[in-house]
């Protein structure tokens, strides 16, 4: 045979077997000719975002490479199961899910964030699509960081979906305000606004010389959907999971400080201060203060428990100067305010009560030093 009938030859074969080795599919392996294990892949949602109260739903596709009983579960930030649906027994191929952005008992879930997984069991092999540790709970960094004077727009630019935090504050002095607790954002551009003011009103920072916003941005895992709209009274979802189990199915270890955290208590701090001793008032309502004045500081019942427990810090400011710090509060603390020091007239006290975990509250108030 010369050489060049052999090269004709080798070709024939290799021609004629090739169909025969494509016809066994794609659940056979080209080198060892065992069956491919159960896969679930190209899964894809056609929005991040909806908003289930305008009528909006959500379409989450996948591929599954060979026959298998398919669940598709939502979760909410918790750890507890919103919907489900099963699916039963599919094909090899891609299949689609809606889901409207109700509960299972058919109440528009509250929650802002969700996490969707996808099982498959097939035979023996069970497969899990949650991609939640190596994408959720990472620090990132904002682009295009402005704010506009004028307007009080503050833009920026985030490479993925994230929850936010913006607060607004002095240099090495108060927080003011916080303008984002920790808000849900696709990627992309945002603008938020901000008047420039604390929330009682009573101080305008935008064009103070010290301001310093703080723009704080961890990213959500690619599984999570974002349903936007106005926010709505949560009523807790059942079972909700224990931390080790929370802790599993959104990857929260080794993770971003606010990430690891229960949502229901990463917020800001609710407190009151009040004057306990018999005060007189101006016209205005506000507090006529003067000697020593006894000066409470006691926590919302509601945040008592998660805030002593990881231990916080009170500040005191008067007109923004910082004048009284301890690092180790107690709930209630009472501070015995020598107003003696300050000048006679309106004066604006702001409480800063820091957590050891980065949580902080304010509250500002409007005094009068001086007898009525």
């Amino acid at each position: 045979m010369t050489q060049m009938n052999y090269w004709r030859l080798v070709i024939y074969v290799c021609l004629a077997i090739g169909p025969c080795l494509a016809a066994s599919g794609p659940a056979q392996t080209a080198v060892t000719g065992r069956p491919a294990p159960l896969r679930i892949t190209t899964v894809s949602l056609d929005s991040k975002t909806f908003d289930p109260v305008k009528g909006q739903k959500v379409e989450l596709a996948f591929e599954i490479n060979k026959r298998a009983d398919v669940v598709v579960t939502i979760y909410d930030r918790t750890g507890a199961k919103v919907w489900a649906d099963r699916k039963g027994e599919l094909e090899a191929g891609e299949h689609k899910v809606v889901w409207d952005g109700r509960r299972s008992d058919g109440k528009v879930a509250a929650d802002r964030v969700f996490l969707y997984v996808i099982e498959a069991v097939g035979g023996t092999e069970k497969v899990v699509y949650n991609p939640s540790g190596p994408t959720g709970g990472q620090w990132v960094k904002p682009h295009e960081y402005t704010l506009d004077k004028k307007t009080g727009k503050i833009e920026y630019v985030l490479p993925k979906a994230c929850m936010v935090r913006l607060r607004a504050g002095l240099k090495d002095g108060l927080m003011a305000a916080t303008v984002l607790d920790w808000a849900p954002r696709r990627a992309g551009r945002h603008t938020e606004q901000w008047d420039g003011k604390d929330p009682s009103g009573l101080m305008n920072l935008i064009n103070h010389p010290d301001l310093a916003l703080e723009l704080a941005c961890y990213t959500l895992p690619s599984n999570t959907i974002i349903r936007t709209g106005k926010q709505m009274p949560v009523e807790p979802n059942q079972p909700v999971l224990d931390r080790r189990e929370r802790s599993k199915l959104w990857a929260t270890d080794k993770k971003y400080l606010h990430y690891r955290h229960n949502p229901r208590d990463c917020h800001d701090t609710r407190f009151s201060v009040s004057f306990p001793k018999r005060i007189g008032l101006d016209e205005e309502g506000n507090p006529i203060v003067s000697g020593t004045t006894p000066l409470r500081i006691e926590l919302d019942r509601r945040d008592a428990d998660s805030i002593t427990n990881s231990r916080f810090e009170i500040l005191l400011y008067v007109d923004g100067v910082f004048f009284f710090e301890i690092e180790e509060g107690t709930n209630p603390f009472t501070f015995q305010w020598n107003t003696e020091t300050f000048a006679k007239g309106p004066h604006i006290i702001t409480a800063n009560l820091r957590s050891y975990d980065d949580h902080v509250g304010v509250v500002t108030r409007k005094v009068v030093v001086g007898a009525k």
